[in-house]
Parts: structure tokens; sequence; C-alpha cells
């Protein structure tokens, strides 16, 4: 059961911080159905304030929620979802959760970038105006480093050592 949908691909590492790390909060955008009957107003409530996962620290951000559709023939509910952060499994822990298990997820716009009319399969590069939109998302938090070049900021934990070097 994973997620379909977009997907950037791209060989700069930097690039990747950038779109990646919750601490830059570039939305994702996913098209939803759950099964366990409508979805009430408390538990759109819940949602839209941030759900308090029980294997978790922190809470999860608050998301962005809307009902498509209601089948009530087979107790499905469809849903649109943006996301700010990308927990693992997120979208399918917090709807569980609540009481309502994810039958399908499929992203539809990540950064500014929308999946359109591609199929499953189908790949595309990004056009000139997209690469652009995507690059400009992290110019106000890349510092200039030593010698001119540019560098996202350096993220991860602290205390946890990268590849060799001694201690």
């Amino acid at each position: 059961r994973d997620t379909t949908g977009l997907l950037l691909l791209t060989n700069d590492k930097g690039w990747i911080h950038v779109l990646t790390h919750p601490s830059f909060g570039h939305s994702k955008r996913y098209q939803v159905v759950c099964g366990g009957g409508p979805i009430s107003d408390d538990n759109l409530r819940r949602l839209r304030q941030g759900v308090h996962l029980p294997d978790e620290k922190r809470k999860c951000q608050p998301v962005d929620v809307t009902i498509a559709d209601y089948e009530p023939s087979q107790g499905l509910t469809a849903l649109e979802m943006v996301l700010r952060e990308g927990r693992n499994r997120q979208i399918r822990r917090m709807l569980d959760h609540i009481g309502h298990p994810v039958r399908t997820i499929k992203r539809t716009e990540f950064a500014g970038v929308s999946l359109g009319r591609l199929r499953p399969g189908e790949v595309r590069h990004l056009t000139a105006a997209e690469v652009l939109k995507v690059k400009s998302l992290g110019k106000s938090i890349i510092k200039n480093a030593p010698g001119g070049e540019q560098q996202p900021p350096r993220g991860g934990r602290k205390g946890r050592g990268g590849k060799g070097g001694g201690s």
C-alpha cells in the first residue's frame, strides 16, 4: 500500500535537503481515500490542529484538510490534504489514529510543482519556470558560505557523527 503520484528526482544534495527537511515547510498536496464512514467535525478539527500520535513525542503539525466526496454505500471519504512536514507514513498513521484507515494516497503537488496529467510510470522534466520556482523556495534561507558558494543550512541532530573521521 504505497503512496502514488508525484516524485521530484534530483542529484543535487543541497536542494534535496531544502526540499525535504520539515523546517522549510514546503507543502505537499494529497488526494486520500479512507474508510471508517463519515469523518466527524471533531476529527477534522483534530487534523487541522495537529494530531498527537501515541508513538511520537511531538504532535504533528496542523494539516489543511477538506472533504472532497463521501460514498455512503461503501463508507469511503475522499479528502484533499496539504502537509508541511513529512513524517514516515504520516497520513496513514494520523487517519488510522482517528479511526479512518487509508485505502489510497496520491501525491498531486509538491513544493509548487503539480502532477498534472501524468499517469503512473510516466516522467517529464521540470519546465524552466518550475526549476526557478523550486530553487527560489530555498533562496531566502540559503546562506553564502566561504568562497562565495551557496550552501543550504546544515540540519540534523547534534552529536551524530558523519562518515569516517575519528573521535
